[in-house]
């Protein structure tokens, strides 16, 4: 491993971290509800996030490979298109909370649609400083935006042992992360000097937007298949229940942030790179990197969580967590068949099959919510868990069948 990689794990490791540190501290200090409630704001935000940014980023990473545009250029249009959009998502947030709550904060609200902004301009600049292949200044952008707040909130915890916290507290520190990342990474853009001057290109953006409804509603799908469960849980059977999940999901997330750092963040670029030259040694190569270096840090994640898990979960000290250790492994499965697929998923964007990539989520996302809403009533969490280990192994099964028809 070379020093940049070393420190990109890093930085992005104590991010994930810092936000698993979180949710241990709210569950242990606070409750299983809060954790709950947390847990639905910070997914619910993910999604508004991927609904601002409608994925138009894969357009813009493919132009950047090809060097047909510049990068300020590129920068310049998508804050214009992303600043359309953020506007109308922002009206049907006020709408929600006005037509559907029976509070109305103001200020809330505010938070809610200030930390979207910054939150979606962070992500689009971590992209694109990976798609440059500045990869180690991409995560330190993320550990800004992702890590610094969990860190010291958590600190506050362990060292206060406070008894009351509310989101508004958590949005707070959110958001003041989340700004400070996205003036970090302007500040360092490449030609950010030229900003100004970079005119707007309206086809440009209709061309990109093509692309991007296509993988938008890709990306939808996939992302069902994560978070549904999450909703579903909370429906059937309350916020307590969806803390317990969440707790061993926030652990075996933990190394599919480890996987993404350390294995695709370096690996997808090339892969771009090797399509785009037809070099197909390479992408083969590059295919099987991500399948087993994947497979065995997933592999030795487990073992060691096999031993230390109840050692955890007694320092948590919920009683509420012990009859529910299997779903961790569940989970853990999971991840593995859903970063296999991950292989597959680059090449076809790389190679332009957007359309396969459509039709393989669709079919998995309508498969995962009927079964999340037969499972999760009459399994409990457990039944989220297994529909997550099937829907990853359709996933990777539907990618890999399109991946062979494209050679």
């Amino acid at each position: 491993m070379n020093f940049h990689k070393f420190l990109a794990l890093f930085l992005r490791g104590i991010s994930l971290l810092g936000r698993f540190a979180l949710t241990f501290f709210i569950t242990k200090e606070l409750s299983l509800e809060l954790q709950g409630e947390y847990t639905l704001l910070a997914t619910t935000i993910t999604l508004l996030v991927m609904l601002v940014g409608f994925d138009f980023y894969i357009y813009s990473s493919r132009r950047i490979v090809k060097k047909k545009e510049s990068s300020i250029f590129i920068l310049k249009n998508q804050l214009f298109l992303h600043s359309v959009i953020f506007v109308f998502i922002s009206f049907l947030i006020v709408g929600y909370f006005y037509f559907f709550k029976t509070f109305f904060s103001i200020y809330y609200i505010f938070l809610i649609i200030s930390l979207l902004f910054f939150e979606h301009l962070g992500q689009e600049l971590f992209r694109m400083y990976l798609i440059l292949e500045k990869t180690l200044f991409a995560n330190l952008l993320l550990f800004l935006r992702t890590g610094v707040w969990a860190i010291a909130l958590s600190g506050y915890l362990f060292l206060f042992k406070v008894s009351e916290l509310n989101l508004e507290t958590i949005l707070i520190l959110w958001l003041f992360s989340a700004i400070l990342s996205v003036f970090t990474g302007m500040l360092y853009f490449p030609n950010i000097k030229l900003l100004f001057d970079t005119k707007i290109d309206n086809q440009w953006i209709k061309k990109g937007l093509k692309v991007g409804l296509v993988m938008f509603i890709s990306t939808i799908s996939v992302k069902i298949v994560e978070y549904s469960d999450r909703y579903l849980i909370d429906y059937f059977l309350g916020k307590t229940d969806l803390g317990i999940y969440s707790i061993f999901f926030q652990l075996y997330n933990l190394i599919n942030v480890v996987i993404f750092t350390l294995i695709i963040s370096f690996t997808y670029p090339k892969i771009f790179h090797a399509v785009n030259d037809n070099h197909k040694q390479n992408i083969l190569k590059l295919k099987n990197q991500i399948i087993i270096k994947s497979s065995l840090i997933i592999i030795l994640y487990g073992a060691f969580f096999w031993f230390t898990l109840p050692l955890i979960l007694k320092t948590i000290d919920k009683n509420e967590l012990y009859p529910h250790q299997l779903i961790f492994f569940i989970l853990l499965l999971g991840g593995l068949f859903l970063n296999i697929s991950f292989s597959y998923h680059y090449i076809l964007i790389a190679k332009g099959r957007e359309l396969s990539i459509v039709k393989s989520t669709l079919f998995v996302a309508v498969f995962n919510i009927i079964c999340n809403i037969i499972l999760i009533p009459i399994y409990g969490i457990t039944g989220a868990a297994f529909t997550f280990l099937v829907s990853s192994i359709l996933l990777l099964l539907t990618k890999s069948y399109y991946y062979r028809l494209t050679n």
